[in-house]
């Protein structure tokens, strides 16, 4: 299968588009439309946290909070709190920003899994 690129730049185009035209959905129409959705979404999936002496891989998108207290930074789910080693502006830069929002100094919170917040204990 040959692959042709035709791009358009022009002032009257507020988004980048891109259409793919193929007479099959093959494995490598799909390779393509991974590699631009992952490109396009570069943002971190999993994040290991420690409790003591025991590291766990969580899921980004499993993850109620990120904050910082005493130095440290850590990250709540349903199932506990995690200290981190990553930064909250690392992380501002590489979360899904339709996911998380940054909501002081000192927490990020991911949208879809919080119904409410108390600014007081931030």
């Amino acid at each position: 299968m040959n692959i042709k690129v035709r791009t358009n730049i022009s002032n009257e185009y507020q988004d980048i588009e891109i259409v793919i035209n193929a007479p099959v959905k093959n494995e490598q129409v799909q390779r393509l439309e991974n590699n631009l959705i992952s490109e396009s979404t570069k943002s971190i999936q999993k994040i290991i946290g420690t409790q003591g002496n025991d590291l766990f891989v969580i899921n980004v998108l499993d993850i109620i909070m990120f904050y910082s207290e005493e130095k440290n930074n850590f990250c709540k789910t349903k199932n506990g709190i995690y200290k981190i080693k990553e930064r909250l502006y690392y992380l501002e830069e590489m979360l899904p920003k339709n996911e998380f929002i940054r909501i002081s100094n000192s927490a990020i919170i991911n949208i879809n899994n919080v119904k409410c917040f108390n600014t007081s204990i931030i």
